[in-house]
C-alpha cells in the first residue's frame, strides 16, 4: 500500500500528549506498517534498525507500548489493520476484474429503457 488517507483531526487527538519525537517514531511506524501490509514485528532492535531510530529507542518502546498490540503475528494497531483490510480487498477485486478483461466499457453496458 503505497497511499493513504490522513485525518489531521484523529491524529491530533490521538498524539497531543506525546512529544515530536514521539510523533516522528509513531509515523514512521505507521507508515511502515501499512508499506508493509501487515503487523509489525515484536522486536523493538529490528524497528530501530529498519526505520533508522537509533537514539530513539526509549520513544519507540513508549510508542509500541501504548499505540500497538501484541499479538501471535506481531505488534498489531487496530485501524491500520482496518485500513490494511479494505485495501487489500480492494486490491483484490480490482486483480479479479483485471482478469476478467476489466471493467466492461460505458460503450457495452446495456442502460434500461433509455436512461444513460
Amino acid at each position: 500500500m503505497h497511499y493513504y488517507r490522513f485525518n489531521i483531526k484523529d491524529w491530533n487527538d490521538a498524539t497531543a500528549h506525546i512529544s515530536l519525537e514521539e510523533q516522528a517514531v509513531y509515523f514512521r511506524l505507521i507508515n511502515y506498517y501499512y508499506d508493509k501490509e501487515r503487523p509489525l514485528p515484536d522486536d523493538p532492535d529490528f524497528l530501530a534498525r529498519k526505520l533508522r531510530l537509533f537514539g530513539y529507542e526509549c520513544q519507540l518502546k513508549s510508542v509500541l507500548k501504548e499505540f500497538f498490540e501484541i499479538s501471535a503475528d506481531g505488534l498489531r494497531h487496530p485501524v491500520c489493520d482496518d485500513l490494511v483490510e479494505k485495501y487489500q480487498t480492494n486490491a483484490k477485486k480490482n486483480r479479479e476484474n483485471a482478469a476478467r478483461g476489466g471493467r466492461p466499457r460505458k460503450a457495452d453496458i446495456i442502460a434500461p429503457s433509455g436512461e444513460y
